[in-house]
């Protein structure tokens, strides 16, 4: 039969044990949570950055030269950041979907591609392309820098390739 001593021994060690264990996890999830709030900051700051950019886009040239600007990518069918909500849907018309508070606009379109996309045996089979684009407005209306080329769709392909060639 076991001692006094010696159940007693097994079981503070055992406490101290979970005790170390506890105050780890303890440690752990404060790091975490700091990572986590500094992430949050920076995506806050980065928020700010893009809104900021997007509400003084059109401030960022004569208004003379921001208005031909605004006038040929209306023209092209080409959504340019700085543009207002209108001014977008003059562009390129209605969207599908929007975002309940409408700072998020949602297209889609099936479009005829210059190239063969799908080929059977040397015939082509498929020449069109199903393309969505997503635009971000900022709280006070304007459009966003629009990125080219993310993983969801090149947005060059869907309305700038046109309005691009005719930059060059």
């Amino acid at each position: 039969m076991a001692k006094f001593g010696e159940v007693f021994s097994t079981t503070w060690k055992v406490l101290v044990a979970l005790l170390l264990i506890s105050l780890g996890v303890i440690v752990i999830s404060f790091m975490i949570g700091v990572i986590g709030r500094s992430t949050q900051s920076a995506s806050s700051r980065d928020m700010t950055i893009w809104y900021r950019m997007a509400d003084e886009k059109h401030t960022s040239m004569p208004l003379s030269r921001w208005n031909k600007l605004v006038a040929a990518a209306i023209k092209q069918h080409c959504p340019w950041n700085g543009m207002t909500k209108d001014e977008v849907e003059k562009a390129i018309g209605k969207p599908l979907s929007l975002s309940d508070n409408g700072s998020s606009w949602h297209y889609e379109r099936t479009a005829q591609e210059e190239d063969c996309t799908k080929y059977v045996g040397d015939k082509c089979s498929v020449q069109t392309v199903h393309q969505t684009a997503d635009f971000f407005f900022s709280p006070n209306g304007y459009l966003g820098p629009v990125a080219i080329g993310h993983g969801r769709m090149a947005v060059q392909e869907l309305f700038f390739r046109d309005f691009l060639r005719q930059l060059r």
